[in-house]
């Protein structure tokens, strides 16, 4: 990683830097010192995993590029301007790479205050109406798919609300995670949230861990880390609830031998990490998923990482 991290410095080279680093009290504030008129490019790549006890397999995988913008910056505010485009089906069945194929480029509009801290998404309706639309497409593409047809009734009515469309677009919004925060080495804080979890019609409890893994002066970056590990029983009875709708033969799939769903301490994890260069642009970040129950284990991660030129990395 710290090789990878050197090749994205040197994107930043010219970007003026800031004291966001204090090492006498080993501490780092993360604020955006953004400029009208930046930009930065950016590979966004989804991974997912299906792993058993000897290996791994991955079973999908989507890469797309970002161009993310300074449009306008105030006293109290910046606005930046997200170009989503070049989808790219690396691992994945046919009706994926068809799907994608229909995807062009989405354009977001978000509103930070003058920290960096996420506020707003602005053209939310601009991009409900352009999902909308690409449902309506594949819908009667897939007229007689009936897996794939509830799956965008799904999604048509998700991104009905601002609050549907705020949560589809989720996997930008860890780009600004970390901002507004002061961190300090070797301090970790602690707290609780709630995790939406796809086999339960509420929200589970997990603890929650925050903190920066690492502070480097010299090359003028941060990594920071957060953790939250889902409430193992709460897991657990979800799961045990979603498998007395299933037929015998998946349900078989998941249980041990006493008819119970094992589930371990560790059993759900999410996590995310990001590296931030001192003139506020984050030169990766990484989210991951890990859910593991009974005899099923599944595995996503989301990336996102600084472009840089493909001749330094052959130098390096």
């Amino acid at each position: 990683m710290k090789r990878i991290i050197f090749l994205f410095l040197g994107v930043l080279a010219f970007l003026p830097s800031y004291a966001q680093i204090n090492m006498q009290d080993s501490t780092v504030q993360v604020v955006a010192y953004w400029e009208k008129g930046e930009k930065m490019s950016y590979v966004l790549t989804k991974s997912k995993y299906k792993i058993n006890s000897t290996d791994s397999v991955l079973t999908q995988q989507i890469r797309y590029e970002v161009d993310v913008t300074v449009v306008d910056s105030t006293a109290k505010s910046y606005i930046s301007e997200w170009v989503i485009h070049k989808p790219e089906v690396i691992v994945g069945q046919k009706e994926t790479k068809n799907i994608l194929s229909e995807v062009t480029s989405l354009k977001y509009r978000i509103k930070t205050n003058e920290l960096g801290v996420f506020q707003e998404l602005l053209n939310w309706k601009e991009i409900k109406k352009e999902k909308q639309n690409l449902i309506t497409r594949l819908s009667k593409n897939y007229k007689d798919n009936p897996i794939i047809a509830d799956l965008l009734k799904s999604m048509s009515k998700q991104i009905s609300t601002k609050e549907g469309v705020m949560k589809m677009s989720e996997d930008i919004f860890h780009f600004y995670f970390f901002y507004g925060l002061v961190y300090k080495l070797g301090e970790q804080v602690e707290s609780t949230s709630k995790v939406p979890f796809l086999f339960s019609d509420r929200a589970l409890d997990s603890k929650c861990k925050l903190g920066v893994m690492e502070i480097s002066p010299e090359d003028e970056y941060s990594i920071l880390y957060y953790t939250e590990f889902v409430d193992p029983a709460q897991v657990r009875e979800a799961c045990n609830s979603m498998l007395n709708t299933l037929v015998k033969a998946d349900v078989d799939m998941f249980k041990s031998s006493d008819n119970e769903m094992y589930v371990s301490e560790d059993s759900y994890i999410l996590t995310l990490s990001s590296g931030i260069h001192e003139s506020g642009w984050p030169l990766y970040w990484i989210y991951s998923k890990s859910l593991n129950v009974g005899t099923y284990h599944l595995y996503e991660e989301f990336t996102m990482e600084m472009k840089y030129d493909e001749e330094e990395k052959t130098e390096k």
